[in-house]
């Protein structure tokens, strides 16, 4: 069984280190943006899934 993947992209931090929880990650993957992660929390709640419009 296959599983498919989404994951958010942040382009406008790509490339800028950011320190969470003493681990390092690149900006392309911070949300910056409450009403993104609302939205995404939300739709999966409701359906299960999240759309390829809020996750690349």
């Amino acid at each position: 069984m296959d599983y498919i993947v989404r994951s958010y992209r942040n382009l406008k931090l790509q490339g800028i280190p950011f320190e969470v929880l003493g681990d390092v990650w690149d900006g392309v993957l911070i949300c910056d943006e409450f009403s993104i992660l609302k939205s995404i929390f939300e739709e999966f709640f409701l359906t299960g899934d999240v759309s390829k419009e809020l996750l690349n």
